[in-house]
This record gives structure tokens, sequence and C-alpha cells, in this order.
């Protein structure tokens, strides 16, 4: 009996002794290497080029200072720092994200199609990619083509009644600012204005030719807004047409709806 109680022992002790393949590498081998804080990852440091096309599909935000084009390529808008760097103006887009605090290190050939033009320290740039961006720190970008943007100002004018009005950078139609309103006035943004008024004007070309603009605070944020009524042809289904409803709850009416676009003007 005491033979096979010596048996087992020696035989657990060889058993513990032996290697027990881990499941978080191949080999068996666990990696044990430690992120120094604020130093690039392995794949950072690695030139790895990331494709921005599923994150946008996931996160699903449209930003005025960027977009998709043709293909994997895109654009964005972004304001031009020191030593070669830019920093995106918007916040919900891919590039944004990839350049946290501290900017795009942006590779480009011209500006404006002049090859002997530099970026100035200030300059507020529209940037077009093939939508990949290298994982380095900082991130890096090769541009397609760089261009200068124009500059939009904010116009405010007062009548003789006191009341203030927004001028706006495309039509020049005046849009009123209710008291409420006025708070917002100092973070309208020039470009957000002008990509504001181009893109409704452009959805709502369809129903009308003249919009006509308001101003609205939704999610705390100034927006131009324009309120359109469609007629239905044939009327809306299960209303009745007997003149007993007129208007029903969810905006419709017996021959018609109403559709609403806005767009954020303010940061």
């Amino acid at each position: 009996m005491k033979k096979v109680a010596l048996f087992v022992c020696i035989l657990c002790l060889w058993l513990t002794g032996c290697a027990v393949p881990s499941e978080s590498g191949a080999g068996g081998v666990t990696d044990t290497t430690t992120q120094t804080e604020g130093a690039p990852s392995a794949a950072q440091s690695t030139g790895n080029e990331t494709d921005t096309a599923e994150t946008d599909a996931q996160t699903g935000n449209e930003c005025p200072y960027c977009g998709k084009l043709e293909g994997e390529n895109r654009w964005f808008i972004a304001e031009v720092m020191a030593n070669g760097m830019v920093m995106p103006l918007g916040t919900d887009c891919f590039e944004a994200v990839s350049a946290m605090d501290v900017g795009i290190s942006l590779h480009y050939s011209a500006v404006d199609g002049d090859e002997s033009r530099r970026l100035a320290v200030g300059e507020i740039v529209r940037i077009t990619y093939n939508g990949l961006i290298m994982e380095s720190y900082p991130v890096q970008i090769r541009a397609d083509s760089v261009t200068v943007e124009t500059e939009v100002a904010v116009v405010i004018e007062t009548d003789e009644d006191g009341d203030q009005y927004l001028v706006l950078p495309v039509s020049g139609k005046r849009v009123l600012i209710w008291d409420q309103q006025k708070s917002y006035v100092k973070d309208i943004d020039g470009y957000l204005l002008k990509a504001a008024e181009e893109k409704i004007s452009e959805e709502v070309a369809r129903y009308s030719d003249t919009p006509g603009f308001d101003l609205q605070i939704y999610e705390g944020h100034l927006c131009l807004y324009v309120e359109v009524i469609v007629k239905l042809d044939p009327p809306a289904p299960d209303i009745p047409v007997d003149g007993t409803a007129d208007y029903v709850l969810d905006g419709c009416g017996i021959d018609h709806e109403h559709r609403f676009f806005s767009e954020r003007i303010t940061k």
C-alpha cells in the first residue's frame, strides 16, 4: 500500500512539472509584453494601413466636415498645424477619431495644383485621399489633392426694431434669430452654415424651388431647417375623406404630409 501511495505522489509531481499549452498564443507561448503609456503600439509602429469603410459603417455618423467619394476615396476638412500636421475640424468622422488630440501627419505634393505651394499654419484645407490611414504615431495620410478652403463669414444683421437676422452665405436670404436662440450665435460656424444651406437646398429642390429657412434648437445645437408640405396622391390610406379628420397625429393630413430637413450650424 505504501508503494502504491509513493508511486501516485511521484506521478503527481511529474505531471505538475509538464508545460501546459496556453490559449493566448501559438506554441503555448504567452505574450507578456507590456505597453508603455503614451508610446505607439506594435501595430502603430509597423506602418499598417486602416480602411475607414468598416468604421464608418459601424458609427453611421454623417459629418459636414468629411465624407465618401467614388470607391473607397474620402475627403475631410482640416486646419493646418505646425510641422506638416493637420487637425480635422469634424468630431464625428473617422479622421478625427484617428487624429485624437495629436493631429494627422499629411503627405502631399501640391496645394491647389501648385507643387511649389506650401501650407501655412492656420489655413483651412480640403483633403482627398484613398481612404487608408497609416497606423503610425501620429497617424499619416497621403493626400491625392489638397485645396485651400475660402473662409465663410458669419453675417448677422440687425433691423431698426432690434431684431437680428442670420444672412445665409449662398442665397443671401435672411433668417430671423429668436430671443432663445441668440446665445447660440457666437458658436455658429461659417463652413457648417454654408454646408447646411447647400445640403438642405439640394434635398428640398424636388419639392420646392424657394425653401423657407428657419432656425431651431435641437440636441444642444442651433440648426438650420426647412419644413415642406408634400401633397399625397393618392391620399393617405385609412384616413377618413369625409371631412371628419382634417389632421392626424403623425404629421400627415388627408392629402398631404409635412417633411422636415435640418442640419446643425454650431460647433
